[in-house]
């Protein structure tokens, strides 16, 4: 970024809004002492680079010239190790050797990244004169204490060194600096929308980023920059870098512009913005907006979710997890992970030797559950027990400023959701929304439905330990930081649980991260999955279960021989050809009835914005489903719905008559007129199924409380029930294809268990 404003934009922007008179500038000088400016050509003169000045010209336009053609073309090597550290050590060296022998004047030094820093700090370590150095990193993910260390003074005799990145261009004074040494590279970020792909990368800085390095030197006395950029180079530098709503996702600023200004659409506001984005962007954010069910389709009108989410000042994705948490009552734990990827990373960067020690602790710290999401969660609440304390953070590698920035954070989105029409009906709104916080099955569901399906799986190689993840928009990457899943990418730690899910993803110098990673269970997928279908394992071929692409494959080798009767399984493919697993009939029954019970309700909750239709009954049985079961000393609210007198349409609400289940959709209408989540809750719709207290008894015996959310089928359970049978029977015989094929819909049969393909609308990575 650069302070440097752009004046005549301004003024061409604002013009005839001042009632056609020019628009008034105010100009307030500043007070700049002089800086004497070089470039490339003279650093490689006064370190005898080249014997005259001519091949010193050529070799330092050749070299940048390399340069930027590697920062600028789509596939490029890392462009921080472009610079040229041998000379920037060097500069350092016979600045303080030859020409500053007073060492209090200190230098700063611009570069691009932690790896540049890294680089330039371990070659000053050991160079000749790394004992007469206080060698001192400026970089976002230190701690504040560490980042406050650059104002103060060195210890006697020794000379401050300054490696730091853009962070350091403005707002700070460090009033001992004389001497700047501009890197000529600047860490950005650029937004494809075609493909939803944000990228980070170094890439020649602007104009006014140079006048802000070479002010750098002068505020407080006089003082030279040095730009490690020939003059031929410097010069051809565009005045400024792309302002950041031309290189950013516009999810946020859509869902903000619709709360002003209703009327108008995105593109339409938009357009008249002083640097206008490009379409393609602005239509990608209308989409995702449309498809989350945050804005109508035609209209391009806010939902009744799309004016609760923009009450709250983060990602629309972060917003639905919060309602989505209210609901199924983990709203407290959940806001603390939502805090957490709203601010930058609690976890700051270790020092070198410092690696090995904060992997081990972050280890210790997740516990097996392998969630960079929980990591957040429970270093928050230790640091929340150990009574805020600094040291506790250290101990465990983070940093305690940004902890106090992520709990304020959490306070403001929890009390925006805690006043919001979602919680209006509740006696009670705290305490229910947050009765199963103790409950971490609950805690990743939640997180796992709200960023589906930015998901991915483990892909393991038979000659390899560690496996590939791949996304499911298909590519490949690696994950980012010292989270749980770091240290523990192997066969042992990850056969249980082969998916993964994350919150962003990013291209970093043409590598492309994970950020914010949580691994799944296979159930978990399946009841958070867009699609799902299921197959006769007899249907299936043993070259779809075991494809020549992995990647598609099971998440574990098919024993067949232990399986027993094929009848009893099925295979069950996520997201049409994403993946697919076996599993028992039974197991397979019970994840699709609970994945629709959940969008049913979850849909429902959203459209009419009321958390207590959110059955207890099927929180608990979701809780079951996904192996952390609620304790019996959970705080169950059962007195929570406020009964004002006013039947609002006729939804269903916990303890009231159920429909028939119909699946949750998004429509294109307003809400006043029924648009949102599609729930058909017409009470003649079907007819309701009472059962005696003797017939509940055998339903729930037989499978369990899941079921008796099923009334459509209750008649076909409660006779599965009666007859003592463990599965469920069909009704109708099958007749086996000829050659089945699990994405050939024409052989498939017809009934509902054997082939369940449901889609709901998410949204996209």
């Amino acid at each position: 970024m650069s302070a440097t404003i752009q004046i005549e934009t301004l003024e061409r922007y604002f013009d005839g809004c001042n009632g056609g008179s020019p628009v008034p500038i105010v100009r307030i000088p500043g007070t700049l002492f002089p800086v004497e400016e070089y470039f490339l050509e003279d650093v490689l003169t006064w370190l005898e680079k080249s014997t005259d000045s001519a091949s010193d010209t050529s070799e330092s336009a050749s070299l940048y010239n390399e340069l930027k053609s590697s920062v600028f073309s789509n596939v490029e090597p890392d462009a921080e190790y472009m610079i040229p550290f041998e000379v920037v050590v060097d500069l350092i060296v016979h600045i303080h050797q030859e020409y500053s022998r007073n060492h209090s004047e200190s230098i700063l030094v611009f570069l691009p990244g932690w790896a540049a820093i890294s680089r330039v700090m371990k070659m000053l370590q050991n160079s000749s004169v790394s004992r007469q150095l206080s060698i001192l990193p400026l970089h976002s993910s230190l701690t504040t204490r560490e980042q406050q260390r650059v104002f103060d003074a060195p210890p006697r005799g020794y000379r401050k060194i300054v490696l730091a990145t853009s962070i350091a261009e403005t707002s700070i004074t460090i009033d001992d600096i004389v001497y700047v040494i501009d890197g000529g590279l600047v860490k950005g970020t650029s937004y494809d929308p075609l493909g939803n792909m944000s990228s980070l990368k170094a890439s020649l800085i602007s104009k006014a980023n140079g006048t802000q390095r070479r002010g750098r030197a002068g505020r407080c006395r006089a003082g030279v920059c040095v730009h490690l950029l020939s003059r031929e180079v410097y010069d051809a530098l565009p005045d400024f870098l792309q302002p950041d709503i031309v290189r950013s996702p516009l999810e946020e600023v859509c869902l903000q512009i619709k709360a002003i200004r209703p009327d108008e659409r995105c593109q339409h506001v938009l357009s008249r913005a002083m640097d206008a984005p490009p379409t393609t962007s602005v239509k990608f954010a209308v989409d995702f907006l449309t498809e989350m069910g945050a804005l109508t389709e035609k209209e391009e009108q806010l939902t009744n979710l799309g004016r609760a989410l923009a009450q709250l000042p983060v990602h629309p994705l972060l917003g639905k997890m919060l309602f989505a948490a209210a609901c199924l009552g983990v709203l407290e734990p959940v806001s603390t992970i939502a805090a957490g990827l709203s601010v930058k990373s609690v976890f700051v960067r270790p020092q070198v030797f410092e690696r090995d020690a904060a992997q081990e602790s972050i280890q210790r710290l997740d516990n097996g559950d392998l969630s960079d999401h929980l990591c957040v969660l429970k270093v928050y609440e230790g640091w929340v027990r150990s009574g805020r304390s600094v040291s506790y953070a250290q101990s465990h590698f983070a940093d305690s400023s940004t902890l106090r920035s992520l709990e304020r954070t959490k306070r403001q989105l929890t009390r925006y959701v805690l006043q919001s029409p979602l919680l209006r009906r509740v006696n009670n709104p705290e305490q229910m929304s947050s009765c199963h916080r103790n409950n971490t099955g609950l805690i990743r569901l939640v997180v796992l439905w709200s960023l589906y399906p930015r998901v991915g799986s483990f892909e393991f190689d038979k000659k390899r330990q560690k496996p590939d993840m791949f996304l499911w928009s298909g590519e490949f990457c690696s994950d980012d930081g010292l989270g749980g899943i770091g240290g523990a990418k192997d066969a042992h730690t990850l056969r249980e649980f082969p998916f993964f899910c994350g919150f962003s993803r990013m291209y970093v110098e043409s590598r492309l991260k994970l950020f914010d990673v949580s691994v799944v269970s296979t159930v978990e997928l399946s009841l958070c999955a867009r699609m799902l279908s299921s197959y006769r394992l007899m249907w299936c071929p043993r070259c779809v279960l075991e494809p020549p692409d992995e990647c598609y494959a099971a998440p574990k080798p098919v024993d067949y021989g232990r399986l027993g009767n094929w009848e009893d399984y099925r295979v069950v493919f996520v997201d049409g050809d994403k993946k697919l697993y076996v599993a028992e009939r039974r197991v397979a029954v019970a994840i699709q009835m609970a994945r629709e019970c959940m969008d049913y309700y979850l849909a429902l909750c959203i459209k009419k914005l009321r958390a207590d239709a959110f059955p207890i009954e099927l929180v608990r049985a979701l809780a079951m489903l996904i192996g952390d079961p609620l304790q019996e000393g959970d705080n169950v609210v059962t007195d929570a719905y406020v009964d004002d007198g006013v039947d609002d349409d006729d939804e269903p609400m916990a303890g009231r008559n159920m429909p028939s289940f119909v699946r949750g959709a998004i429509s294109e209408s307003s809400d006043s007129d029924g648009d949102g989540p599609v729930v058909l809750d017409d009470p003649n719709e079907m007819p309701t199924l009472e059962l005696t207290e003797e017939q509940r008894r055998k339903v729930v015996s037989a499978f369990g409380d899941l079921a008796l959310f099923r009334r459509d089928g209750a008649n076909f359970l409660l006779d599965a029930a009666t007859k003592s049978d463990p599965l469920p029977t069909d009704p109708t015989p099958e007749a086996a294809p000829t050659q089945p094929t699990p994405a050939d819909n024409g052989d498939a049969d017809d009934d509902e268990e054997d082939e369940d393909v449901i889609v709901a609308p998410v949204g996209k990575w």
